[in-house]
């Protein structure tokens, strides 16, 4: 049985795309060990207790956010310049000597690299991200203190210089977009990633769901507009704010994954300021099992992402393909993989100016023609059946491994 070692820092637990991967990899006979910084007590939530193929295991925090002043800042950047942060990843995964590494974003590909070396196993390569593009801010940064400005640019400098050096030795390299693969490809000189998308497994959500309106205790003729993920800047939230009093009282703002984030009082405060309580609702993220059925309970779901760096700008973001799968149409930022799903799929539509006034006008635009509301419904409904699916990504990851050379002894 051949083992797989992935690797990731963010929580397993709300990381979906490693999920889907390793539960994939296991129903088809692998043994699967994930490394994250999941909480111990977590993981019974994940549920793989009874599968005998898949195992979690919790990356202890590294040594040095333990420490204080100097000595804490100069194990981070110890870190960050030899395993761009993922160096207790690396303890963590030591014994668990496998047949395959999956890295899992370049914070973990050098640890997954020295593993892979080690034991002279295949190296995959899973770039969730354009991953040093998107550390790249916007107008914002000015504001940034300079020392944290220097921080940052120096790590960009050195996860650039990661990746560069490091790529190379995979064996096979994924990602989530074909614009992020052609980048990639283009950057480095490697051949052009596999594309696998970060599409939820496939629910048949024809029926629609009551569960926004039950849990919030909306009237039948109320709209509702949703924004889900992580509330972040640079994904215009308070221009999304800002558009509610532009829409009619019966239009309200849901934030689903309102404790995932930075940018939560920025929004808090610009709701106060426009007296917008009783319109706009913040509620914490749902289990994957329940996102779908709160979905599919909105009007129209939201994606603004401000472009200021190539990531933004190539990013295929999970809502919109749960948004599709749930019946929503949606409201996009034009940029090219985005706009390319809105207009061959037509489920949703593009904006061209990110401002109070044109995100309500596009708002109203669906919500007062019924007819075309219905056909974008329809529209993402069958293009999740039959393209934006878990199931159809998985035959992708399948044959990427089965190409995979075997290990060396």
């Amino acid at each position: 049985m051949t083992h797989i070692l992935m690797l990731v820092t963010s929580d397993l637990l709300h990381d979906n795309r490693v999920r889907r991967e390793a539960e994939t990899l296991a129903a088809a006979g692998c043994r699967v060990t994930v490394v994250s910084a999941i909480r111990p007590a977590d993981i019974p939530a994940l549920g793989w207790e009874a599968s005998a193929g898949l195992t979690a295991v919790a990356a202890a925090p590294p040594a040095w956010q333990a420490a204080t002043g100097w000595r804490r800042a100069a194990g981070h950047a110890a870190d960050l310049w030899r395993w761009g942060g993922g160096g207790s990843l690396l303890a963590a995964a030591a014994d668990q000597r496998s047949d395959v590494v999956h890295a899992h974003d370049l914070d973990t590909l050098p640890a997954a690299a020295t593993l892979a070396q080690r034991w002279r196993a295949p190296l995959v390569y899973d770039a969730h991200e354009l991953f040093v593009d998107q550390m790249t801010r916007g107008p914002g940064a000015a504001s940034i203190p300079w020392p944290n400005r220097v921080k940052q640019t120096l790590a960009q400098r050195n996860f650039a210089r990661l990746e560069r050096r490091l790529i190379g030795r995979a064996a096979a390299v994924i990602t989530v977009s074909q614009s992020i693969a052609t980048e990639l490809a283009t950057r480095y000189g490697i051949a052009t990633p596999t594309l696998v998308l970060n599409t939820p497994r496939y629910q048949d959500m024809t029926a629609g769901s009551s569960y926004l309106r039950q849990r919030l205790g909306l009237a039948a003729e109320q709209r509702i507009i949703l924004l889900q993920g992580a509330v972040l800047p640079d994904r215009h939230l308070l221009e999304l704010v800002q558009a509610m009093p532009l829409l009619p009282p019966a239009v309200v703002l849901v934030f689903l994954g309102f404790n995932l984030g930075t940018y939560q009082e920025a929004v808090r405060q610009e709701v106060a300021r426009l007296g917008l309580q009783a319109r706009v609702f913040m509620l914490d993220a749902l289990p994957a099992g329940q996102l779908l059925a709160a979905t599919a309970s909105a009007d129209v779901g939201m994606i603004l992402l401000a472009g200021h760096n190539k990531n933004d700008r190539f990013a295929m973001p999970n809502k919109l393909f749960e948004y599709m799968m749930a019946g929503l149409p949606f409201v996009a930022t034009d940029w090219p993989e985005i706009g390319r799903v809105a207009r061959t799929t037509g489920a949703g539509v593009t904006v061209a100016q990110l401002t109070p006034a044109a995100l309500a006008a596009a708002v109203n635009d669906i919500l007062q023609a019924p007819a075309r509301q219905a056909a974008m419904r329809t529209a993402g409904l069958a293009a999740a059946r039959g393209e934006y699916n878990w199931e159809r990504q998985a035959q992708r990851l399948l044959e990427l491994y089965a190409a995979l050379p075997t290990a060396r002894s």
